[in-house]
């Protein structure tokens, strides 16, 4: 591990738009070098009161009776999808579609959970067996995962009864992708705000890495 000093000299180095983009996208920094990049703001002239606040908020985790409480504020919020409920839960789908495995994370109500849990049931009933085309296609990942179907089916429906278990893990990517925004607001605005972004910006994330596997 590099001294004080030399974290310092390192970052010293870099150029503005290296900083600024460190400052902007600061998650998981180590603490020790949280003080240098806010120097380094400062020294050149680069800070502003919001950027400097937004690198100690991203990295400033809640725990205890305060995460308890943020949890609270984001199972009362409106469901995104019926905008009817409010009793927020997280759910995990994993399914088969074309023949390809593919999985999605949302937050939403659980009547709209359960709903989408059986849609994507449905899914790997009805599209997960197209994947056999594969063979003709001399695609062996579609096939391959067309084969899966079965245990797949077996799984969603385990799944579909037992899934309260994925509800503190969907909790806990959701709050450490967005700490800096829940520190600056608890508001219901901001909370539906940014569950409808996570939603969106999981499925794109999983698409994306699904192509990019091809």
């Amino acid at each position: 591990m590099n001294t004080p000093k030399e974290t310092a000299e390192f970052y010293a180095d870099k150029d503005d738009e290296y900083i600024l983009r460190l400052a902007r996208h600061p998650k998981g920094l180590r603490k020790d070098i949280i003080p240098v990049l806010v120097a380094e703001l400062k020294r050149r002239n680069l800070d502003d009161n919001a950027l400097i606040r937004w690198i100690t908020d991203e990295n400033n985790e809640f725990a205890d009776t305060e995460l308890d409480n943020v949890k609270y504020r984001i199972s009362i919020s409106l469901c995104p999808k019926c905008k009817k409920n409010n009793d927020i839960t997280g759910f995990v789908n994993r399914y088969i579609e074309f023949g390809e495995i593919k999985e999605e994370t949302i937050l939403v109500c659980k009547s709209c959970g359960i709903k989408q849990k059986k849609k994507r049931l449905l899914t790997t009933l009805t599209l997960g067996l197209s994947g056999l085309f594969g063979v003709f296609i001399f695609d062996g990942r579609r096939t391959y995962g067309a084969f899966l179907v079965p245990f797949y089916m077996i799984y969603q429906v385990i799944n579909l009864l037992f899934h309260e278990n994925e509800n503190d893990t969907v909790y806990k990517d959701f709050i450490e992708a967005n700490t800096g925004y829940l520190r600056r607001s608890l508001s219901d605005n901001n909370i539906s705000r940014l569950i409808k972004l996570y939603n969106r910006d999981e499925r794109a994330s999983k698409r994306n890495r699904q192509k990019s596997k091809r």
